[in-house]
């Protein structure tokens, strides 16, 4: 069963370093309670263009950098409007296992703050034991820069079992390091489904990543549906390579299955034959790639938790390219995968 929650928005905080500091940077995040696992996306506004850092003062006291990271180094933010991260972009934040209140902070910063561009950082805390009603760690990141040349904004965000109580109390003591999916393949649950309802005829879907050599700015996945033709009696699989061109497409028979079992290390592979792609607005190099593609299948098998994980394998001549999936989801009543 699908459960969507309605966004809830945050007060925004706008904080001027001084009188005279014509620079301003405002923050938000999609939920104000958090369940252990759930996705955290945060949307930011600067007055201009900036270097940008977030970073989250958790319950524990761990003060750990969200942004820039791993996956987007380049944090110098020219709109005036960005949500972190955005939907393209293959890593999530995902709150922690502590219970308790956490703090979003965000840095807009007419210099770089070098501290904060140290990759030691993507894994380990920037600062540990920080009182969360103190400000001394922003003293320490920012005591090299001009006032008026620096500003900042922070939200509170809480973290409980069900994703509704408000509580300072910290009733574990392992770390809610806010982490992004790349860097943790073991951690939380997968709670955050693709955004829209099923389809009609729609039985299976998800995104998975492009290979290196295909994909375009903003485009590191694609999305893949399976789809029955009432018709025929048939399956078809529809990738869609580029989420911004909705309108480009491949399309793919499906000619046989096997059904993985529940709770166990059984894969199933779904196998399809080489079908037609109307790919109007991808670049020739992309166009070319995705006619040479003679086979397509996923891999896919249960989780402990019940929901699935796999691959997308892609064969072009001697060529192979084993794509993870990236939540995939299957209807209620797909019958063959029970």
């Amino acid at each position: 069963m699908k459960r969507f929650l309605i966004l809830i928005p945050l007060f925004l905080f706008f904080v001027n370093s001084s009188p005279s500091n014509d620079m301003g940077i405002s923050l938000e995040t999609n939920y104000r309670n958090y369940r252990p696992g759930q996705s955290i996306k945060i949307n930011i506004k600067l007055k201009q263009a900036a270097y940008l850092y977030l970073l989250t003062l958790q319950s524990d006291g761990n003060l750990n950098l969200l942004y820039p990271n791993e996956d987007e180094q380049d944090n110098m933010i020219f709109n005036e409007e960005i949500r972190i991260p955005d939907d393209a972009k293959d890593y999530e934040f995902l709150a922690g296992e502590a219970i308790g209140r956490d703090t979003i902070i965000a840095i807009a910063s007419r210099n770089r703050i070098k501290k904060l561009h140290k990759a030691k950082y993507w894994v380990k805390p920037v600062y540990r034991g920080m009182n969360q009603n103190s400000s001394i760690w922003l003293k320490k990141i920012t005591k090299k820069l001009p006032p008026e040349q620096w500003v900042s904004a922070d939200v509170n965000i809480f973290i409980s079992k069900d994703g509704t109580t408000e509580t300072t109390a910290t009733q574990t003591k392992k770390e809610s390091k806010i982490i992004t999916a790349n860097t943790s393949e073991n951690s939380a649950k997968e709670t955050e489904k693709p955004n829209a309802e099923f389809l009609q005829n729609e039985v299976m879907r998800g995104f998975f990543k492009l290979p290196n050599s295909v994909r375009s700015v903003g485009n590191k996945r694609g999305y893949f549906s399976i789809h029955k033709d009432l018709d025929l009696n048939t399956y078809k699989l529809k990738i869609t390579p580029y989420i911004t061109n909705q309108n480009d497409f491949c399309e793919y028979s499906v000619v046989s299955f096997t059904n993985p079992k529940k709770v166990s290390a059984t894969y199933g592979t779904i196998e399809v034959v080489p079908g037609e792609c109307n790919l109007k607005e991808a670049s020739a190099d992309q166009k070319e790639f995705w006619k040479k593609i003679t086979n397509f299948y996923l891999q896919y098998q249960f989780k402990k938790s019940g929901s699935l994980k796999g691959n997308v394998w892609l064969t072009g001549g001697d060529t192979k390219y084993n794509q993870k999936m990236t939540k995939p989801e299957v209807k209620d009543d797909f019958k063959f995968l029970e």
